[in-house]
């Protein structure tokens, strides 16, 4: 199944991992019961980043698509603007 425009979803990362020697970034999604480990099409040198936004609590959303038999985490996106109060 291609992805398109409909066929996406972003939902927050609880948790990340760079995964050695094959530098994967890997993500876990907030209110997965099964808490799995997703690996991401994330450029390596962007983990610093999104571990860095994640200790400052600031959300963390992944895009997932529908790929080859199932999810599949594409982009991975920092939110930088503050709440409105």
């Amino acid at each position: 199944m291609s992805s398109t425009p409909h066929s996406q979803i972003w939902l927050e990362v609880q948790n990340v991992r760079l995964l050695l020697p094959g530098n994967t970034i890997e993500v876990q999604l907030r209110g997965d019961k099964d808490h799995a480990w997703l690996p991401t099409k994330a450029a390596v040198s962007s983990f610093a980043t999104v571990f860095e936004a994640m200790d400052k609590k600031r959300p963390v959303h992944a895009c997932l698509t529908a790929g080859n038999g199932g999810l599949e985490v594409g982009e991975v996106a920092i939110l930088f603007a503050e709440p409105q109060r």
